[in-house]
């Protein structure tokens, strides 16, 4: 359909939880959609944009989660962060093995949709981030009100 008849409302589909898991508008003469991902915490873990999902429906054969991911921004998050020693501070001690951050609080890893080199090779842009790496004491925060005890 063209013109005024065309209807240029935009699809939502949600989870149980209602998160938003895709997306379509019309626009540049067709659909563009989008999809997100989710673990079961509810972290957004993938992303396709309207040009992944259009390359996707491109394709007349199945494809397999593999190739999919390709299309995809993917998102890794941290495992749990402990002290590695104990610490004092004015709501008592946290002992050695403490979890300070929880598994899931910070993006440690991203990787953008693959893409193909002028030398003919599919590669993808990966973000890797550390945090407190060989920090002082135990990975605890001086300034946030924590004494170290060693």
């Amino acid at each position: 359909m063209t013109g005024a008849l065309h209807d240029t409302s935009c699809p939502i589909t949600r989870t149980g939880q209602g998160r938003v898991t895709n997306t379509g508008s019309y626009g540049a003469g067709d659909w563009q959609f989008t999809s997100t991902g989710y673990d079961d915490s509810g972290r957004v873990i993938r992303t396709l944009d309207e040009k992944a999902t259009a390359a996707i429906r491109a394709q007349d054969v199945s494809l397999s989660q593999d190739v999919l991911d390709s299309y995809a921004t993917i998102t890794r998050y941290n495992s749990d962060i402990v002290s590695a020693g104990p610490a004092t501070g004015p709501d008592g001690t946290v002992s050695a093995g403490t979890t300070i951050t929880p598994a899931g609080t910070l993006v440690t890893d991203t990787w953008a949709p693959a893409f193909e080199t002028s030398e003919g090779q599919t590669v993808r842009t990966h973000t890797h981030v550390d945090f407190d790496q060989d920090a002082p004491n135990q990975g605890v925060i001086r300034e946030l009100g924590w004494d170290s005890a060693w």
